[in-house]
């Protein structure tokens, strides 16, 4: 599982790593990094999240995943 978002992804930590045994948590700002890039190659499940006020950065994050898995 990869976790992809803004700082609140932090809090979700503890309680994804109890029931994932493969978790990684990544920034939306270091979506292009070669670790992030093959953290969403391997991963089975890939969320999605953006809870801070006008983050509207995050609108270019679905792309950016799916052209790294298209390659």
């Amino acid at each position: 599982m990869v976790v992809i978002g803004d700082s609140f992804r932090l809090f979700m930590t503890s309680y994804m790593a109890k029931d994932f045994s493969n978790y990684t948590h990544v920034h939306w700002k270091y979506l292009e990094e070669p670790t992030a890039k093959e953290a969403f190659k391997n991963a089975d499940i890939i969320v999605i999240e953006s809870v801070e006020r006008f983050d509207w950065t995050m609108l270019n994050t679905l792309s950016s995943v799916a052209n790294t898995l298209q390659s």
